[in-house]
């Protein structure tokens, strides 16, 4: 599912429901403003810190969008992903946070965000069309 080989096996409603959670999630994302100062509409956790050289600084993030996944060999793995803003030096960073399975998370733009919630839909369409094709050929 991602280049660090960490994976989840799910169902297609499961594997949906991520594809949804990282538009939304690119969407955030994309409607945020670049410009440092207040926080960002979906901040849940804020936290102000010593992030830049002249001691001010502040981290976001949004809630934490989760499925839990299972499949045929593995069972009840998370997916989760996370919007974060990052305010230092004048400026802020945005990005996403994916993790799989409690792992390291992987950090996302909105880009990648919807090129693997394409994969995932493109995944559930091709399934679909398999077990279309072998129930027809019954």
């Amino acid at each position: 599912m991602v280049p660090d080989r960490v994976y989840a096996e799910m169902t297609m409603p499961q594997a949906f429901m991520v594809a949804e959670i990282l538009f939304g999630a690119a969407d955030l994302h994309d409607l945020t403003s670049p410009v440092h100062g207040n926080c960002p509409l979906w901040c849940a956790t804020h936290q102000d810190s010593r992030l830049d050289a002249v001691g001010r600084g502040a981290f976001h993030c949004s809630r934490q969008f989760s499925v839990e996944a299972h499949g045929p060999e593995l069972r009840k793995v998370d997916v989760s992903i996370s919007v974060l803003a990052i305010d230092a030096g004048g400026q802020r960073t945005l990005t996403m946070e994916l993790v799989v399975a409690g792992r390291e998370p992987i950090r996302l733009t909105a880009a990648e965000a919807r090129q693997l919630a394409v994969q995932l839909l493109n995944a559930v369409d091709a399934h679909t069309t398999a077990l279309a094709d072998a129930s027809a050929t019954r």
